[in-house]
C-alpha cells in the first residue's frame, strides 16, 4: 500500500474560490490545503470524500454574531456549523438586556472562558461599547486580551445604546492609539426617534411604515459623521450591516479623502463588487 500522501482527499467536488467555480480535487495535510488539482485520485489520502454533485467551500468566517439574549455559544456554534461557518466573531459588551453588565474586559474574560469550554468552533469577540464605558482605562484592558475592535451604536438611545459623539471620537482615538479598529451601526438615532414618534402618534403602525421610519439617509449622514471622526483620530472604521445604496457614496468619498473605512453590507438589500466593499 502506497504511503499516504494527505491527511483528506476531498473528490470531484465543485470548488468555490474568489474566482470561479470549478470541477477540482482538493488534497488536505496537517489541516492546510496541499494541492488543488482536476485529478488527484492517485494521491492516497487517510480518508477520502466523495462530493460529486457538491459544492466545496472554504470555511466561513461570520464576523457578526450575537450569542446572546438566550444564546450560548454551544448551540449557537452548532447552528452555524450546519450553514457552513467555521468561525464566529462573537459582540460581547456591557449590555444588561444581552445577559451581560459590569467592567467590559471582564465581561469579555467571563465570554471567552465559557465559550472556549462549550463551542464546537473556533472565535473571537468584538468588544460593544456603550455610552457609560471607560475608553481610557478599558480599551487597553481590553486589547491585552487580544479584542482590537470597538463597536459602537449610534441610534437606539431609548435602549440605553446610543454612543454619545464626543464619547464616540474618544473610543477611536483610543483604539486607534492601540492599533485597534472602530465599528459602527450607523444611524441617525435623533432622526430614528423622530420618525418613530411621528408615525407612532399619526396611528401609522403598520409593517409598510417600518423602513419609512429608518430612511436611507438617517444610514449615510451616521456613516459620513463617523466617517469624520474616524478620519480625524486615524482610526480604521469599519461600518456594520449597511443597506442603504448612499452608503457607497460615502464610502467612496471618505476613501477620497484618505479615511481607512470598510463597509459589511446586507445582500439582501445591496450588492457590492470587490472595488466597493
Amino acid at each position: 500500500m502506497n504511503k499516504p500522501e494527505g491527511d483528506l482527499l476531498v473528490k470531484v467536488g465543485m470548488v468555490v474560490s474568489s474566482h470561479a467555480v470549478s470541477r477540482a480535487d482538493i488534497l488536505v495535510r496537517g489541516g492546510k490545503v496541499a494541492e488543488m488539482s482536476p485529478d488527484l485520485s492517485r494521491r492516497p489520502a487517510l480518508r477520502i470524500i466523495d462530493a460529486k454533485g457538491k459544492y466545496v467551500l472554504p470555511g466561513a468566517i461570520d464576523c457578526h454574531a450575537h450569542p446572546v439574549y438566550q444564546d450560548k455559544m454551544d448551540d449557537f456554534s452548532i447552528c452555524a456549523a450546519f450553514g457552513g461557518v467555521t468561525t464566529i466573531m462573537a459582540f460581547v459588551g456591557n449590555f444588561k438586556n444581552w445577559g451581560f453588565a459590569g467592567y467590559t474586559p471582564d465581561i469579555i474574560r467571563q465570554f471567552i472562558r465559557e465559550s472556549e469550554a462549550i463551542s464546537y468552533l473556533d472565535f473571537s469577540v468584538h468588544a460593544a461599547y456603550q455610552g457609560t464605558d471607560d475608553p481610557e482605562k478599558s480599551i487597553p484592558d481590553i486589547i491585552k486580551l487580544g479584542v482590537t475592535s470597538f463597536k459602537m451604536f449610534m441610534s437606539h438611545r431609548r435602549r440605553g445604546r446610543m454612543m454619545p459623539d464626543e464619547k464616540m471620537i474618544r473610543v477611536m482615538e483610543m483604539a486607534a492609539s492601540l492599533g485597534g479598529l472602530a465599528m459602527v451601526h450607523a444611524e441617525n438615532g435623533c432622526c430614528n426617534d423622530y420618525l418613530l414618534d411621528k408615525f407612532m402618534g399619526e396611528g401609522k403602525k403598520a409593517p409598510e411604515f417600518f423602513l419609512k421610519s429608518q430612511p436611507n439617509i438617517s444610514e449615510a449622514e451616521a456613516l459620513f459623521r463617523a466617517g469624520v471622526y474616524a478620519g480625524i483620530t486615524g482610526c480604521p472604521l469599519y461600518g456594520v450591516h449597511l443597506s442603504a445604496k448612499e452608503s457607497l457614496t460615502i464610502l467612496r468619498l471618505l476613501r477620497e479623502q484618505g479615511c481607512t473605512v470598510y463597509g459589511e453590507t446586507c445582500p439582501q438589500y445591496l450588492t457590492l463588487t470587490n472595488d466597493e466593499v
